[in-house]
């Protein structure tokens, strides 16, 4: 059995990862190489078609002790073996071509499927979406009615339960998640659906900074009444991602 995998485009995926600051879950590598040290990243990109791992990286020097980066790579690893197969001052699609040796064109390489690796969130709409346009989005993806909700406040007469899944705007470090507000109910002994919230949370927090009973874009905007100069339709242009923790879709049979 194989867990459900999310394929992206690897000519959009480079900025798509920038964009979602997702949290690796491996860490960096380090190999000696040429007089200094070649540092990847713990996430990469698997381009099934060349059965490779491509991944951001940076050839540093040791000073004092600390790593110094000289400048930026693309690295590519093979991905049975996790030998070290090239490297290039490109991004990913040219540091790829260039590998390839012309057995393909750029603009063919950017249309190939590929998958993210090594990182705790799986991003599952494959590119940067606005915060205006995200909730009729969600609306459509029948996949997340299949990952857990999580239990956000819990009392005697009331409970607050969120999706386990949640929108992630990077220029805010906020994510927003649905919810909804339970009464305690002594007959049927136990909570009951009251009405929806949206939940925001700063990015890396577990613990809640605001809730109202709204959509998306109100709710970040009551939040950010007298924190920002923006109004309510720069707020909705703002770009997002969708994110869900690894694991959570359950495996194929």
């Amino acid at each position: 059995m194989e867990k459900d995998v999310t394929e992206y485009q690897f000519g959009t995926i480079e900025d798509i990862l920038r964009g979602c600051e997702a949290e690796p879950t491996e860490p960096d590598r380090q190999t000696e190489m040429d007089g200094g040290i070649l540092l990847t990243s713990g996430v990469h990109v698997y381009l099934p078609r060349h059965e490779i791992n491509v991944h951001e990286g940076f050839f540093c020097h040791m000073e004092n002790g600390q790593l110094e980066p000289l400048y930026f790579l693309t690295v590519i690893y093979d991905r049975a073996d996790k030998e070290f197969l090239y490297d290039a001052e490109e991004n990913f699609v040219d540091t790829v071509h260039q590998w390839l040796k012309g057995k393909c064109t750029p603009e063919q390489l950017e249309q190939e499927p590929c998958e993210v690796k090594g990182i705790k969130e799986n991003i599952v709409y494959g590119k940067s979406i606005q915060t205006g346009e995200v909730e009729e989005i969600l609306a459509e993806m029948e996949q997340l009615a299949e990952v857990p909700d999580d239990i956000m406040e819990s009392d005697e007469d009331y409970q607050i339960v969120i999706s386990g899944w949640q929108v992630h705007i990077p220029e805010l470090g906020l994510n927003l998640h649905e919810g909804i507000y339970c009464n305690y109910d002594g007959e049927e002994d136990g909570y009951l659906p009251d009405f929806a919230v949206t939940v925001v949370k700063e990015e890396g927090q577990d613990e809640w900074i605001y809730y109202e009973q709204d959509g998306f874009l109100i709710t970040l905007a009551n939040y950010l009444h007298g924190k920002t100069d923006m109004d309510l339709g720069q707020l909705g242009q703002l770009s997002c991602f969708i994110r869900i923790p690894d694991g959570s879709l359950p495996a194929e049979e």
